[in-house]
């Protein structure tokens, strides 16, 4: 059993004059990035267990530059959407310490106006854990189809054995 993954991830996102931006694990910066583009591609390493992810919007000047913004579009990890996880956080802005923080946090806000981030509590195995958070609750009528659990078991095995082959190819 590994101590350790290695996660793929990819943001896809929106973005206006090249907005700073920094991607945090448990309290660390694993990636930074300029908004110039449409998305970024980058691997981090996390223990197995639980672990924080956290998308910061950093640097803006909010008087000199009222155009600048980034809008979260997509996250995958490793090569699994989030899909409707992504709305599952609070966004928290910088605000100046005359201002009351708690006035700018927006539920399920992937648009960063002001300086801010936007946080989610994971698990590793990330495949795992996004299998558990997808299928969890699902139901259907009793003449509907319904999840053959042994498939998608087996077609975690094999994209985590594909996952691992190309980690092991890249080092």
């Amino acid at each position: 059993m590994l101590d350790t993954e290695k996660i793929k991830c990819r943001i896809e996102y929106k973005a206006n004059n090249n907005p700073t931006c920094r991607v945090v694990v448990n309290d660390i910066v694993v990636y930074g990035f300029k908004g110039d583009s449409k998305d970024v591609d980058f691997k981090f390493e996390v223990p197995v267990g639980s672990f924080s992810f956290k998308i910061i919007h950093y640097g803006k000047d909010m008087k000199k530059e009222v155009d600048k913004f980034i809008e979260i579009k997509k996250i995958y990890f490793n090569d699994i959407d989030l899909k409707n996880m992504i709305w599952e956080t609070t966004q928290v802005a910088e605000v100046p310490v005359w201002q009351d923080s708690k006035s700018y946090k927006w539920d399920g806000n992937l648009y960063f106006g002001h300086n801010g981030y936007i946080e989610y509590n994971l698990c590793s195995p990330i495949v795992d854990f996004l299998l558990e958070y997808h299928t969890k609750g699902a139901k259907v009528s009793s003449n509907m189809g319904s999840y053959n659990m042994d498939l998608l078991y087996e077609m975690k095995e094999y994209f985590t054995k594909i996952v691992r082959e190309q980690d092991e190819k890249s080092q």
